[in-house]
């Protein structure tokens, strides 16, 4: 029994240290989270720091040289395919640093904590910036999965304007937002999230994953922040989930809507901005 008890321990013993050989630690995190501030460019228009395909092989290389294989799993050809890409084909490294942080499990201990450890405020700079949309990015992958009503990780629209309607108390520059316009606000929202999603067996579903490493959840985050300065409704309507920005497009489609039904037939969305779209496109739409 004795000899049954230590073979056990040293099984599990072993099998501890053949998994902490093979994830990544806190230090490991930070030495990768380097790798990538030294080895990209800064966005002149957005000031968000970005690799390209390019950039992302060499960091690769240089994270296997300073941390060792264990972390050359996370630099593959269909992890970078993952992220939105600008014009250029860059990625930011902000939501790939994250991907591998929510992969690696190191997100999860501070989401109960209302301090940020001293490790992230390390990494990040003391950016409390950054590390604000680090824990609502992770926060929100737990939200987003307790409203997935079949666990099968994709949110249908319902499940997303819940999710929205539940973030928006949370969101400082939405504090203003009348109550007649939260229902609309959350349709818009949602509406955004799913324009590009692909219908899952005739259901509308979107891909929880996905989202999280979406520029679009990051826009809606965004929000979480208040401005210290004035600023104007143009540079509010930049932001597609703004208040400005969604009262604009409520505001458009109801004046598109000549009878007033809450609906708009063919010939008044011929009308959208001033004709521009495709009569195909206004031919395969519903009345």
């Amino acid at each position: 029994m004795y000899r049954l008890i230590l073979k056990t321990t040293s099984a599990i013993t072993f099998l501890a240290q053949k998994q902490t050989d093979i994830l990544l630690n806190a230090d490991d995190l930070d030495a990768m989270y380097v790798c990538l501030r030294e080895n990209c460019v800064i966005d002149d228009s957005t000031g968000a720091v970005k690799m390209n395909y390019e950039d992302f092989c060499h960091i690769a290389s240089v994270c296997t040289e300073q941390i060792g294989p264990k972390c050359r799993c996370f630099f593959s050809p269909s992890n970078f395919m993952k992220f939105e890409k600008d014009e250029s084909g860059r990625i930011a490294i902000l939501p790939f640093y994250l991907y591998v942080m929510h992969t690696v499990g190191a997100a999860a201990p501070f989401i109960q904590n209302a301090e940020p450890p001293p490790l992230m405020r390390h990494i990040f700079g003391l950016d409390n910036c950054l590390i604000s949309t680090l824990v609502s990015l992770t926060q929100a992958r737990i939200d987003m999965s307790e409203l997935d009503e079949d666990s099968d990780g994709f949110l249908q629209p319902h499940e997303m304007e819940n999710y929205i309607k539940v973030l928006i108390p949370n969101l400082a520059q939405l504090h203003d937002m009348p109550a007649a316009f939260e229902k609309t606000y959350c349709c818009i929202a949602t509406h955004k999230f799913f324009s590009s999603a692909i219908p899952t067996n005739e259901v509308e579903k979107a891909c929880i994953k996905k989202m999280l490493l979406s520029n679009r959840l990051r826009d809606l985050m965004e929000l979480h922040q208040e401005s210290e300065e004035e600023v104007t409704d143009t540079e509010l309507a930049e932001n597609w989930f703004s208040l400005t920005s969604a009262q604009c497009i409520c505001d458009m489609f109801l004046a598109l809507d000549k009878d007033m039904n809450g609906t708009l037939i063919k010939q008044e969305l011929r009308e959208y901005t001033d004709r521009t779209l495709a009569a195909i496109f206004i031919e395969r739409g519903r009345n």
